[in-house]
């Protein structure tokens, strides 16, 4: 709380973002641009916690998301989806909504996305599915028949279109 905008924008940038440090959703989540959207931000927190708020830097790209199966140690299927607008609009009134995301067209984001889940979820040694969970992989993937228990949220990246 103590902390000044101008502090914040030397350490992170310009435009920052503050939200709850609980994760609590993104309704007190806020684009900061300037000292007065800062002091707007930090009215909507109670100020009982020096860790009621982080601040981390922003990107101001367009967000895609990244659904897939691990199984086996590797990832066995991904989708790429992009949001027509910011996600956070969502939790200021818009609708949220996206697009799946063509393979053949964004080969180099696909490659990326899936290079980053790989590095991710390997270095936390990830498990598969327990055995007899999932029917045994054929040459063609099956639909799982319930969101695998390791993917947890969706991977999220900033990337141009």
């Amino acid at each position: 709380m103590g902390t000044s905008f101008a502090d914040l924008a030397d350490d992170l940038g310009e435009v920052f973002v503050v939200k709850p440090a609980t994760g609590a959703g993104a309704l007190r989540t806020n684009i900061i641009r300037s000292p007065e959207e800062y002091a707007q931000a930090l009215a909507l927190f109670s100020g009982q916690s020096d860790v009621e708020i982080v601040a981390e830097s922003f990107v101001d790209a367009p967000e895609v998301y990244l659904d897939g199966v691990w199984e086996n140690g590797d990832l066995q299927w991904s989708s790429m989806s992009s949001y027509h607008t910011s996600p956070l609009t969502a939790a200021q009134g818009g609708i949220l909504s996206a697009y799946v995301l063509d393979r053949g067209r964004h080969s180099p984001l696909f490659q990326q996305a899936e290079t980053l889940a790989r590095e991710a979820l390997g270095s936390l040694n990830a498990p598969g599915p327990t055995p007899n969970s999932s029917p045994s992989r054929s040459s063609r993937p099956a639909a799982p028949r319930t969101r695998p228990p390791c993917t947890g949220p969706s991977w999220r990246s900033a990337a141009p279109r």
